[in-house]
């Protein structure tokens, strides 16, 4: 993976203690005021399906047999309502707990890509103030665990690609743990394994897969077959594919969709002999794809692509670093950066002062 040529190159010899500082600002802007949306209708069949009155057991097994939402955040869920009584803040807690972690695990993908604290720092930086993550980790469903799970496992699956045969297993690990905690994480993490055992003839990572693989299909194919429509039109909570095509932009970055798309899209076809930016380019346009086909018989909403948040942003970050490195900063990139911040924060400031009565 190149680095632009850097004479003028510094270190962070400090880049702990920044990333805790980081992780710990996280964790206040999550926390802060995490009652004050009212519970939106997803939510409250969080509370109802997840309820302490039943046993962990009952939950599990619920969640594979009645509803195609896999089980590991409705024990997070029951778990937490069993500590904190049930309520807002209970079914949300696990998702400031994941959102917080992101910030972390951001950085370890960033260093891992290039080898340098200073674009893990970039990555974890934006993961801080990153509204998508932040809005999904006040919110009582599994997509904050699912963008942490799959982060971790887009970590590993980049140590497999330089050759760490010991990542492959923990690659296979946390790629269950994501398609357990959302079904269509299974996607990319389908896209990403075909690639390590077709490219790269690594196969450890498939034991895993396959162990956490099995019960998923047997349980949640029949369920989520049973969902399948006649047509978009009959579709009751999924959206059409032209909203697919259009809202997952926004539904990943917001009111920054714009500015940061021209980014990625600019670096994604810049870099496209990276190696890892190629994949990056092939897993998300064949997500979306899959999306698009899927949502004209089965019930399909934009932001379940959240998942491939951590891929984009690692995309994202590459012109920032690249000019930190050098040290010569370009007038377009100082203003995009800021207009992304900006528009970043005032999202989040947003969110807590204004009531958003059912569209939270």
């Amino acid at each position: 993976m190149n680095n632009p040529d850097t004479s003028k190159i510094s270190y962070f010899p400090k880049s702990q203690i920044i990333i805790l500082l980081l992780t710990i600002v996280g964790f206040i802007i999550r926390f802060h005021n995490l009652a004050f949306q009212m519970t939106n209708q997803d939510e409250q069949f969080t509370m109802g399906f997840a309820s302490p009155a039943l046993s962990a057991v009952q939950v599990f097994w619920n969640s594979l047999t009645m509803d195609y939402t896999p089980p590991i955040y409705y024990l997070c869920a029951h778990f937490s309502m069993m500590v904190f009584g049930i309520s807002e803040f209970a079914i949300r807690f696990p998702s400031v707990i994941f959102g917080t972690l992101l910030i972390p695990a951001m950085f370890l993908i960033g260093k891992e890509y290039q080898d340098d604290d200073l674009y893990g720092l970039f990555m974890a930086g934006f993961a801080t103030i990153y509204y998508n993550g932040y809005f999904y980790s006040k919110l009582g469903r599994s997509y904050s665990a699912v963008l942490f799970f799959f982060s971790i496992a887009f970590y590993f699956f980049i140590r497999c690609l330089k050759g760490d045969k010991h990542s492959e297993i923990w690659f296979g690990i946390f790629a269950v743990m994501a398609m357990w905690s959302h079904l269509y994480s299974s996607i990319p993490i389908g896209i990403m394994t075909l690639y390590l055992v077709l490219v790269r003839g690594s196969f450890t990572e498939l034991l895993p897969l396959s162990i956490g693989s099995i019960p998923l299909a047997y349980f949640y194919i029949p369920l989520v077959l049973d969902t399948r429509v006649a047509g978009t039109g009959q579709n009751v909570f999924g959206m059409s594919s032209a909203q697919i095509l259009i809202m997952t932009p926004f539904e990943l970055f917001g009111y920054s969709a714009i500015p940061i798309g021209l980014i990625i899209a600019a670096v994604l076809l810049r870099k496209k002999y990276d190696d890892l930016i190629f994949t990056i380019l092939i897993t998300v346009l064949f997500t979306w794809w899959s999306m698009i086909v899927l949502s004209f018989k089965t019930p399909i909403i934009s932001h379940y692509l959240i998942v491939l948040a951590p891929m984009l942003i690692l995309a994202l970050i590459y012109p920032f670093w690249e000019q930190a490195k050098t040290g010569v900063w370009k007038m377009r990139y100082v203003l995009a950066l800021v207009m992304i911040v900006v528009l970043e924060c005032y999202q989040i400031v947003l969110l807590n002062v204004v009531q958003r009565i059912g569209t939270f």
